[in-house]
């Protein structure tokens, strides 16, 4: 899904991308956050999950993922922090640490 930065509260995006593929060293696939956002401003990428089904098990799915790609973005971008956003319903936003 493509998200506009402005819906969600976010400025100073200056790259958006949708839908990355997140692979292993053999070419597995390790994650696909819906959304990265990188503001230079802050050196803060943000992660994005989006789920419009606001379930609980929606959310723990968004969790799980954003966990366990976020270890793999620190890693490389470690001079940004990663920051995890899921995004739901009406575009409501939860910070996922």
């Amino acid at each position: 899904m493509s998200l506009k930065p402005g819906l969600i509260g976010l400025d100073n995006i200056v790259l958006s991308t949708e839908e990355s593929l997140i692979l292993t060293p053999n070419g597995d696939l390790l994650g696909a956050p819906d959304n990265l956002m990188f503001d230079p401003t802050t050196h803060t990428l943000y992660q994005i999950e989006y789920k419009c089904n606001d379930t609980n098990a929606q959310y723990q799915k968004a969790r799980h993922q954003l966990k366990r790609n976020q270890v793999v973005l620190q890693a490389l971008f470690d001079t940004f922090k990663v920051v995890n956003l899921y995004v739901h319903g009406q575009f409501d936003v939860e910070r996922i640490k």
